[in-house]
C-alpha cells in the first residue's frame, strides 16, 4: 500500500527510485531517534545536501 501510494506520488519514478527516496526519509527519522518506516530500512549514505532539506520538510510536517 505504501509503496504504490509512493510510487503514484513520485510518478515517472521507478519503484527503484521510489525505495532509495523512502530510505532517506527513514535514515532521516532513524537520525532523529524516530521509528523508521516499516519495509524502507534507513540508507546508510544519505548525501549531504538531502538531509537538510528532509529535515526541514519533516520538520514543517511535525514528523521530527
Amino acid at each position: 500500500l505504501y509503496i504504490a501510494r509512493g510510487e503514484k506520488r513520485l510518478e515517472g519514478r521507478s519503484r527503484t527510485a521510489v525505495y532509495y527516496r523512502m530510505q532517506n526519509i527513514s535514515s532521516v527519522l532513524e537520525d532523529h531517534a524516530k521509528p523508521y518506516v516499516i519495509g524502507w530500512p534507513p540508507k546508510k549514505n544519505v548525501g549531504s545536501g538531502v538531509v537538510p532539506r528532509l529535515e526541514t520538510i519533516m520538520g514543517d510536517l511535525e514528523l521530527l
